[in-house]
Order: structure tokens, then sequence, then C-alpha cells
């Protein structure tokens, strides 16, 4: 029997600004196989927003921007909605569980920042010929990489979770 471990630690820069918070919460978390997943979220001072999915196979994919919404400057208290409305018809996040299981859990990722930050460029986007399965390809350790990189004064972030089951 072997096992195999791989570490990263880095030393996160900041303080947590405590007056900058972030309200996501889900339009469902409880959805079926070809439902779509709508995101409500608000911070509380002008931010930049990045969404990112979290899929049941540590995947990490950018939802939010995207080639249709690609405006991510929100100003404080204001509600937006991924995907915006008036795209609908060009874009939706349509789920579905992970092959052969009934029930899978995933999560949306929004981090929040005071400044534009520069995407992760090995980070699939949506509607970009992104794979389903992330097969071995670590992007969720290159989304903490990213993420690390923001001091956490200039940043908020917060994970919702959802669940999807098979029809």
């Amino acid at each position: 029997l072997e096992m195999k471990y791989e570490f990263y630690v880095e030393p996160v820069l900041g303080r947590r600004d405590l007056e900058y918070s972030l309200e996501a919460s889900l339009k469902n978390p409880m959805l079926h196989e070809g439902d779509k997943l709508e995101i409500i979220l608000q911070p509380s001072k002008d931010s930049y927003v990045y969404v990112f999915n979290l899929m049941a196979d540590n995947n990490a994919v950018l939802m939010f921007p995207n080639k249709f919404m690609n405006k991510n400057m929100i100003g404080a208290g204001e509600k937006l909605l991924i995907p915006d409305p008036a795209v609908i018809q060009d874009v939706s996040f349509i789920v579905a569980p992970m092959p052969d299981m009934p029930l899978t859990s995933e999560s949306v990722y929004i981090i929040c920042t005071k400044q534009n930050v520069p995407l992760p460029e090995e980070i699939p986007r949506i509607g970009e010929g992104m794979p389903t399965f992330s097969m071995g390809d670590n992007n969720f350790l290159k989304l903490q990489r990213w993420l690390n990189k923001i001091p956490l004064d200039q940043r908020i972030e917060k994970a919702v979770i959802y669940h999807v089951s098979k029809n």
C-alpha cells in the first residue's frame, strides 16, 4: 500500500476588511438534471465579481465573467443575477449529476475584489470548449493559488452549495 501527498502552503497577505461583506444565494439549491442554476449576489462595496463552479470531481470552472456577460463590476449594495435575464437566450447553466450517481453536490464559489484582478488563464471557462469533467487536471488547486495572490483586505468570498439529482 502506498500513499502520496502533495502540499501547497503559501501565506495569505492582508487582514480581512470587516466592513466588506457578500450576500449570495441560489434561486434553488435543490435541482434536478436539466434544471438551470441561477445565482443572486450583493456585495457591500464596489466590487469586481468572479464566479466559479466547483464541480463534484474537484474541477473548477469559471462561470462569470464570460463572453455573454463580461461586465463584472458591480456597485456597492447592487444585486446581480447570474445569468443576466438580458442574455438568458444565449447562456444558461444547466446542471446534471455525475455519471452513475443519483445525487451530486457541487458549489458555486463567488469572489468579489476591490480591484480588477487578471483571471487565471489555466482555468477552463464556461462556453469555451471546457471539458465536462476534470480528468485529474487539478483546477481547484490552480484556483486556490490564484486566490492566495489576492490580499485578504482586497477580497471577500462565499461558497454556496447546491445538489443535483437524477430526474
